[in-house]
């Protein structure tokens, strides 16, 4: 090596002249130490990062164009199982029919339903609940629901309870399309069901008559459950 500088092969001086990211060694002055310096970032991303990139904004645009569809759709059937006949010279059985076979879609017309409250609540002796079906009930998959048309309604109260309840009547806004009067109520017994069902588009109609009061017709506390389908509108 000369006393007064440093040699490098041609290559790599020519390289460090015309692309100092290909060949990022300086060209030095007598007396100073060979060093390399790390070239300036310029945008060239690191391996792996554009593809990091592209999932991110695959996932960004997913949740935002990703909306709940809800299917509710199948058969309501009431069948009963029971066996009845009169003995004499012979037996003659009577043949017992569905009592009830519905079929609905998914949808707002006639026999269809897009949404279903099911609900186990817990009442005091002599306590009354109140639920208003246009606002402040939720499914079972947490999204808030508004019924306005209810094809499909239900109170149970299951035979472990003490007494039980008495379904309508609410003082205000009450939800009476299923009855004959506001003020009519109908009594469930333990072990017992009210049920009705509408397929038709009209149905029941709620409006602004949404609440749906449940009463304990006696002085133990129980549970009950009740069912309300239907769509919006």
């Amino acid at each position: 090596m000369a006393a007064h500088g440093a040699y490098f092969p041609r290559a790599i001086t020519n390289r460090a002249k015309t692309n100092e990211r290909a060949a990022p060694f300086r060209s030095l002055r007598a007396g100073q130490a060979m060093r390399y310096e790390k070239p300036a970032f310029r945008g060239k991303r690191q391996p792996g990062e554009t593809m990091k990139k592209r999932y991110i904004i695959l996932a960004t645009m997913l949740a935002a164009t990703i909306t709940l569809a809800d299917d509710f759709s199948g058969t309501l059937l009431v069948r009963p199982t029971w066996t009845h006949s009169v003995t004499g010279i012979t037996t003659v059985s009577e043949q017992i029919p569905v009592l009830l076979s519905w079929t609905h879609a998914t949808g707002t017309n006639a026999n269809q339903m897009t949404q279903l409250w099911r609900f186990r609540q817990s009442l005091v002796a002599s306590g009354t609940n109140s639920h208003n079906i246009a606002g402040g009930i939720t499914n079972a998959f947490g999204e808030a629901l508004t019924i306005t048309t209810v094809r499909f309604f239900a109170v149970v109260v299951d035979d472990a309870q003490g007494n039980g309840v008495e379904v309508g009547g609410a003082a205000t806004q009450p939800f009476s399309a299923w009855a004959g009067d506001a003020t009519d109520t109908v009594l469930v017994i333990p072990g017992g069901l009210f049920m009705t069902v509408a397929p038709t588009k009209a149905a029941f109609a709620v409006s602004t008559n949404s609440y749906i009061q449940v009463k304990n017709s006696g002085t133990n506390a129980i549970s009950y459950d009740v069912w309300v389908g239907g769509s919006n509108p």
